[in-house]
């Protein structure tokens, strides 16, 4: 059971986080890349992960 000063801490010190899986969200969807020259990133994965990085969101 969590006691109450952990949870007035946790309350503090809430942060907004984006975990995004590699496969087909950040590159586009292939079997198993090997070779950083067959690696291809999805259109606008730039853009979008600016944005939520300007909103503080780690």
């Amino acid at each position: 059971m969590l006691n109450e000063n952990f949870l007035a801490i946790n309350k503090k010190t809430k942060n907004k986080a984006l975990f995004l899986d590699r496969d087909g969200a950040i590159n586009t969807g292939k079997n198993y890349v090997s070779k950083i020259e067959d690696f291809e990133f999805q259109p606008g994965i730039f853009e979008l992960i600016a944005s939520y990085q300007e909103q503080k969101v780690i």
